[in-house]
């Protein structure tokens, strides 16, 4: 018994000298930490030949490829109804919303009924209009046969009415029983001695009787004006001239030279050249 216990001193001994007498261990390093992976379930199925689906969820945005701005012409009315809604689709000429009329149709039937009293008028005045010219023509048709003198005893009585209504407008005048135009009428062969008065005019043809004229208009003027707008004569002059031409186209219609147009229209500042 005694001679194990040192057998197992000893042992120990050398044990604990070996021990000290080894080179140091190497330390390792840490093993890795695996993070958990979620397992993946797999389905198992047949295979079978068919066609293939993809199915996936995208989310995106919708643009209109042409944007149209649309208004009411009327502005400042209120919107009553709106019949389209973001995303409906409409064709042209849908109504896709009303205004309120409010008194609208009221104001539109008085303007419908003032635009008709208008249009009634207008037919009107073109009716009377074509008839005076029709009842002109007719009278200067008549002119036209009396140049040389037109009996009366030729007419037939609707002739004659319109010869009457052609005198008193001054297109005809009557000696006995034969009518003449009251229109200046010339020869067309003529037509270069249109303009013989005017050309005398400026040839000098009345320079004497202007010169009197001008030397009592000259005094007249003098006399009525101030020193300090003689300069302005030529003004005045236009402005003594005009009741001139008034006074004489009067003298000449008390006389019967002249003959006042009816409706705008006759004989006086007519002047014809005709061609048989």
């Amino acid at each position: 018994m005694k001679k194990r216990s040192i057998l197992c001193g000893l042992a120990c001994t050398i044990l604990m000298t070996s021990c000290g007498i080894m080179p140091a261990e190497e330390q390792l390093p840490s093993a890795p930490i695996s993070k958990e992976v979620k397992e993946i379930e797999h389905v198992m199925t047949l295979v079978q030949r068919g066609d293939l689906e993809v199915v996936d969820k995208l989310r995106c945005t919708y643009k209109p490829e042409k944007s149209e701005k649309l208004a009411f012409e009327v502005g400042g009315e209120y919107i009553a109804t709106i019949y389209a809604e973001t995303g409906d689709s409409v064709e042209a000429g849908e109504l896709i919303a009303e205004l309120d009329m409010g008194d609208l149709p009221e104001q539109l039937e008085n303007q419908q009924y003032v635009l008709e009293s208008l249009q009634m008028n207008k037919r009107h005045i073109e009716q009377q209009q074509n008839l005076a010219v029709r009842r002109v023509n007719l009278q200067i048709q008549l002119a036209l046969r009396a140049i040389n003198g037109l009996d009366v005893a030729s007419l037939s009585e609707n002739e004659k009415e319109i010869a009457a209504k052609a005198i008193e407008c001054g297109y005809l005048y009557r000696e006995g029983d034969m009518l003449y135009t009251k229109i200046l009428v010339n020869a067309l062969s003529d037509i270069d001695r249109v303009f013989d008065i005017s050309n005398a005019l400026q040839n000098g043809y009345f320079d004497a009787d202007a010169e009197i004229v001008a030397a009592k208009v000259a005094e007249l003027i003098k006399k009525s004006l101030p020193d300090y707008l003689l300069g302005e004569w030529e003004f005045a002059n236009r402005l003594a001239n005009m009741p001139i031409v008034d006074a004489v186209v009067e003298c000449l219609i008390e006389k019967g030279v002249l003959t006042p147009p009816e409706d705008g229209i006759g004989a006086e500042g007519c002047w014809m050249s005709v061609e048989k």
